[in-house]
């Protein structure tokens, strides 16, 4: 089964398009649903050049903070006071 038919959240099967199940969307985000990510892997590594010397993630893995806005259910680059990180898929593996 590929993983795009599990929960991101508990890894079970998922009988709609989701990335998690409402109750998993809920406990990680806080929300009903998948908050959207407005950026590409370009955009990415722009945001991650602007935050040099705004944050301190330790670890070798490229990776930014980010924030949830509630309003517009959309994740955020947040270079302080992040409640979240993302770590993109890297194209090297």
């Amino acid at each position: 089964m590929p993983i795009n038919d599990r929960c991101w959240g508990c890894y079970e099967v998922l009988d709609t398009e989701n990335f998690y199940h409402p109750g998993c969307a809920q406990k990680l985000f806080g929300l009903r649903s998948t908050p959207s990510l407005n950026m590409t892997n370009f955009d990415f590594g722009q945001v991650a050049q602007d935050m040099v010397g705004q944050m301190s993630i330790s670890g070798v893995q490229p990776k930014i903070s980010m924030r949830l806005d509630k309003k517009t259910k959309s994740l955020l680059s947040a270079p302080q006071g992040g409640e979240l990180i993302l770590k993109p898929q890297n194209s090297r593996f």
